[in-house]
């Protein structure tokens, strides 16, 4: 598994997110299996995009086929592209317990 993540600011993020939203075909194709977008709280313009991809060489693939430059046109301030490799899920429990 790996995880690709791209991180930047963007002039208007409703237009960003207009040109992102073409590209779900493009991600499919390139072998994303799950993406998601989030914004940074108090900065709605930051936005966090996490890919997962089946393979290290799927996500390496996905990076040169020009789909990244296409959502990163509207960006103002160049953020960072991080690929993590061999992600394992774990699963976190939280118990409360009051005092008597």
């Amino acid at each position: 598994m790996a995880l690709l993540t791209v991180q930047h600011t963007v002039r208007d993020y409703r237009a960003w997110r207009a040109v992102y939203d073409t590209l779900d075909e493009v991600q499919r194709d390139w072998g994303v299996t799950d993406a998601s977008v989030h914004q940074l709280a108090g900065a709605p313009n930051t936005v966090l995009v996490l890919l997962r991809f089946a393979t290290v060489a799927q996500a390496q693939g996905f990076l040169t086929n020009g789909a990244i430059p296409l959502w990163i046109q509207p960006v103002t301030r160049p953020g960072t592209l991080t690929l993590f490799a061999g992600l394992m899920k774990m699963a976190v429990t939280r118990s409360e317990t009051s005092a008597p």
